[in-house]
């Protein structure tokens, strides 16, 4: 989840960046790029504080709220703030795309890692019987 993350928010600067603003022109998307780059941020901060959480249960509750955050990578491009209307624009062609794929991506990791985790809550509490 962390290297995912990186790769997301050096991604939205240099391979899929939202539409250049526009002399004194700001589109819809620059606001999008930015909540993008807000999100993904709060999404690699929980995933490296999780690292140095030992407990399973804090652990536990992090992934689910991870799960939840990592929606929201989907929903901003395009549905809860605009993209430019022409598909031609940058923020079509590689911002929404990719923001989106980010989002599934991060969604199944978090899903991966929220079953390992409660199959070893589980197995901690056979082992205390």
């Amino acid at each position: 989840a962390v290297s995912a993350s990186l790769v997301m928010l050096i991604g939205l600067k240099l391979w899929f960046p939202v539409c250049p603003v526009m002399e004194d022109k700001i589109m819809t998307c620059h606001w999008a790029g930015n909540m993008l780059m807000g999100i993904v941020s709060l999404i690699l901060a929980m995933s490296l504080v999780k690292i140095f959480i030992p407990d399973l249960k804090v652990k536990l509750g992090m992934t689910i709220s991870s799960v939840i955050v990592s929606f929201v990578p989907f929903l901003i491009p395009g549905i809860l703030i605009g993209v430019c209307k022409m598909e031609d624009m940058a923020c079509r062609r590689g911002t929404q795309p990719a923001a989106r794929i980010f989002s599934v991506v991060m969604i199944l990791i978090f899903v991966i890692d929220l079953i390992t985790i409660i199959s070893a809550i589980r197995k901690a509490k056979h082992a205390r019987k």
